[in-house]
């Protein structure tokens, strides 16, 4: 664009107000500045203020006194607008900020004179003048008129010029800023710009057996992006996913590329928010935006009530009233098909649903499930990360993560990707277990390794550390994954005084810092929660591991799925748990699907139990395997009117526990599992590919191999079930090239191709 017209764009603003919120506001912020509105009887001269961080980590304040148009004046004479400017620069630069976010007795660092018009140098002579005859000293001014506004604007904003909406542009950015959850300059990672740590995300469109959807076999449809949920033919798009499978991450990134191409305008709320009073478009407004900047909310909502909104709805699952959580999906549909409505499509993410009412409703839309990050997209993003001249760093990494069966537990998101590629390139290994790597993470973000810095004195990171395993501990005993931001510093007083006899540490300010510098707790509204899930689920067994309250708890945690990962964190503490092997081996929970899980998990994570007892365990869990698919057969065929192939819970139950029971440490133990069922004369095709499949997710194809000459491995299950086992074991050890042993199994698919089509139709249970 010419100069000439970007001038006429900046100077075309119609009043100071529109210049500071419409331009200068929003511009600064994009410069990486804390900008805050400064109107009101007690600015002094300030109209906006700017706060940023130094090198040292201290704050650092600058005062922008604000004019709209040409600032002129003759030499030597004084006009009424210089005169009124002198007296801001004077009140900004001498006066302390009077404002509710800005502490006591703060003044500026300098003061910059702001405008869309020009500054003549006869105007700047005597702005200096007069203030070194009144204070005989120098101010430290800065002169921000039109041109240089037109060069910041180039180098941070350039599409301002074509996109005049203030909040609209900004609201990427922000955005942006949520992804990851942790400030990478925090740990000496400056550097890495956004693209370096997200990996792209790929849905597939979900199949429903209940509604009479056949399969063809070695058919597959190509995944969608994200962006192409946009183009789906359905007014509700539902997006699902296990926990930490990336979809609160999917809807961010998708509402920042909706923002980005400004066809239609993005809103992302949480489900839970909508939950609480009346459900209305300023509802909608209110929740997703008065928590940034409750003073433009206004502003924001006229903005938008001029576009074409994508509603992006996160975590519809976290609404836990069957009745409230009804409601919302209604409300959401019903906005959707309203014609009078600015609704463009609503896109709702949240975990499998189970409830028949809310299943029958959501059939009528499209529904698509997150892919799970591939081991190649991994690699990738460590490729990314370390450069392409330390390439054999990221393999290496990852070679290393994959051996002791860590990626496979790990949540795919961008902060825990980011977190260990920092930690690899600080410490040079991988910890030995998951347990072990959430204490490295935790030690890295509360600033244990700080110390050197002279940031956190290693007292203050065990406090913080303390104080987060006994909130978790609190949280996960009341069944709750988030808290209120009164009941959390109720909790942080009772630990400080009651616990810790420190009657000297301020809660607010200690929970504060935790959000400012860790971002392992993040504030919603009222309620705060930890940044995910699964940081409550290891710091809550951090509590129980020094409490020592394992043992009387664990017949009782073993089948309830909120504890089953609780459990895992413990044994790594933990790490060896013979002393458990017959509390494990008897008991008798009514979800035994749910138990064979946890004690899965217990056996990766404590990888100094001794192979008898690991034996020991594992033999239980074969024993126990027929009980266990058809408590989820029985389980499917409650919720899914009683059609179902008899495929889909037997591959879930395979599937599911052999990713529990895949580590290189239980190699041993499953070789001599398999060994006895061999010599036995047990050939019962479960327990076989169970141990088989368990073997090769963990880099032993050996099992595999033996199961492959059983003769059962013309059985239509199996061959399925290897296809699938065999997907994975090349594309994370095998470089995706087709074994030898999958070529086989591969053939005999072809050849079993009308049992195989029989077996996965729709079918009565």
């Amino acid at each position: 664009m010419q100069e000439h017209k970007k001038i006429e764009i900046v100077t075309s603003l119609n009043s100071e107000d529109e210049l500071r919120t419409e331009l200068i506001i929003p511009l600064f912020i994009k410069m990486g500045y804390q900008a805050i509105d400064n109107q009101g009887p007690n600015e002094y001269g300030t109209d906006v203020i700017l706060r940023q961080k130094t090198k040292l980590g201290t704050d650092e304040y600058i005062s922008i006194v604000l004019k709209k148009g040409d600032i002129t004046n003759r030499a030597g004479n004084e006009t009424g607008m210089t005169r009124i400017i002198n007296d801001q620069i004077s009140q900004a630069a001498t006066s302390p900020i009077d404002h509710p976010e800005v502490k006591k007795n703060i003044f500026p660092n300098s003061v910059w004179l702001t405008t869309n018009g020009k500054i003549s140098s006869n105007a700047k002579n005597l702005f200096c003048k007069t203030f070194k005859d009144q204070f005989h000293t120098s101010a430290n001014i800065e002169y921000i008129d039109r041109i240089k506004l037109i060069s910041l604007l180039d180098e941070y904003w350039p599409e301002y010029y074509s996109d005049r909406r203030p909040f609209l542009s900004q609201y990427s950015d922000m955005l942006k800023n949520e992804l990851i959850g942790l400030n990478v300059s925090d740990v000496g990672e400056s550097d890495k710009s956004i693209d370096s740590i997200l990996i792209p995300q790929l849905l597939t469109e979900q199949k429903d057996f209940s509604e009479g959807a056949s399969r063809k076999i070695n058919v597959k449809k190509l995944p969608l992006t994200p962006i192409q949920l946009l183009n789906a033919n359905s007014s509700v798009v539902f997006v699902t996913g296990e926990a930490g499978s990336g979809k609160s991450t999917l809807l961010k990134r998708l509402a920042i590329d909706v923002a980005e191409k400004g066809k239609y305008s993005p809103i992302v709320v949480n489900a839970r928010k909508l939950a609480t009073g009346k459900m209305s478009i300023d509802t909608i407004f209110e929740s997703a935006f008065i928590d940034r900047d409750p003073s433009q909310l206004e502003d924001i909502k006229n903005e938008l009530q001029q576009e074409r909104i994508i509603l992006l709805i996160d975590a519809l699952d976290e609404i836990s009233n069957l009745d409230t959580r009804k409601k919302v999906l209604e409300f959401l549909i019903q906005l959707s098909v309203d014609s009078e409505n600015i609704i463009e499509k609503v896109i709702v993410s949240t975990r499998a649903e189970g409830n028949g009412e809310i299943l029958s409703i959501s059939r009528k839309f499209k529904s698509y499930q997150v892919m799970p990050v591939e081991a190649r997209q991994i690699n990738t993003f460590f490729v990314k990360w370390f450069g392409s001249k330390n390439k054999s760093k990221a393999k290496s990494l990852f070679n290393e993560l994959t051996r002791k069966s860590i990626l496979d537990r790990l949540p795919k998101t961008p902060l825990t990707l980011t977190l260990l590629a920092i930690l690899y390139e600080t410490k040079g290994d991988v910890p030995t277990t998951l347990t072990e790597l959430y204490r490295m993470f935790s030690d890295l973000l509360l600033g244990k390794w700080d110390n050197k810095k002279g940031i956190n004195t290693l007292k203050n990171s065990q406090i913080k550390f303390g104080l987060l395993s006994y909130v978790a501990w609190v949280m996960h005993e009341d069944g709750i994954g988030t808290i209120t931001q009164d009941k959390l510093l109720e909790i942080t007083q009772h630990y400080l005084t009651k616990m810790l006899g420190d009657t000297k540490t301020d809660s607010k300010e200690l929970i504060q810092n935790i959000i400012d510098r860790s971002g392992l707790l993040m504030p919603t509204e009222d309620q705060i929660k930890f940044k995910h899930f699964s940081f409550q689920e290891y710091f809550c067994s951090q509590e129980i591991y020094s409490k020592k309250v394992f043992r009387d708890n664990l017949t009782n945690w073993i089948g309830e799925s909120w504890w089953t990962d609780v459990l895992f964190f413990s044994a790594g503490s933990i790490k060896n748990i013979d002393d458990y092997c017959d509390i494990i081996v008897q008991n008798s929970a009514k979800d035994r699907f749910t138990a064979g899980l946890a004690v899965g998990g217990m056996l990766q994570a404590a990888y100094e139990t001794s192979v008898i007892n690991k034996r020991k365990i594992i033999s239980n869990t074969l024993s126990n395997i027929s009980y266990i698919i058809e408590d989820v057969v029985i389980r499917i065929r409650e919720m899914s009117d009683n059609k179902l192939p008899r495929f889909i819970p037997y591959a879930l139950v395979v599937e599911l526990l052999s990713d529990n029971y895949s580590s290189s440490y239980l190699e041993k133990p499953l070789k001599e599992e398999l060994d006895r069922l061999k010599n036995e004369g047990d050939h019962e095709v479960t327990k076989n590919l169970f141990i088989a499949m368990s073997m090769a997710k963990s880099g032993n194809i050996n099992g595999l191999l033996e199961f492959s000459t059983s003769p059962d491995i013309n059985d239509p299950v199996s061959l399925l079930l290897s296809d699938m086992m065999l997907d994975e074991y090349e594309s994370r050890y095998n470089n995706g090239k087709i074994t030898p042993i999958h070529k086989t199994i591969m053939k005999k698919i072809k050849h079993n191709s009308k049992a195989i089509k029989y077996l996965i139709s729709p079918t009565k249970i």
